[in-house]
């Protein structure tokens, strides 16, 4: 029975790890989308697609940062004149 009691907590463990990562890689993207020049709409589809905490879930999160990061450097000028403008609206 102990051993169940210890697999349980395990496990348990091991979810919260996983959405703990899923939110940050949540709120990594929305910065990157909210700079990038990304659709609604396939922000919209992302989101509903990758809904709940499964391993396919937290790949798909980090393979989409990813592609967003290259976005950003092939964007880079365009991405820096809108932290400057969330920058001068913050000092403003």
């Amino acid at each position: 029975m102990a051993a169940l009691n210890q697999l349980h907590q395990r496990l348990k463990q091991q979810l919260e790890d996983k959405k703990a990562e899923v939110a940050e890689l949540r709120g990594k993207l929305t910065q990157l989308w909210d700079r990038l020049p990304e659709e609604y709409r396939h922000r919209e589809n992302f989101l509903s697609t990758h809904g709940d905490h499964s391993s396919a879930t937290l790949k798909a999160f980090k393979d989409e940062v990813k592609r967003c990061e290259v976005l950003k450097r092939q964007n880079i000028k365009r991405f820096v004149e809108k932290i400057r403008e969330e920058l001068k609206h913050w000092f403003d």
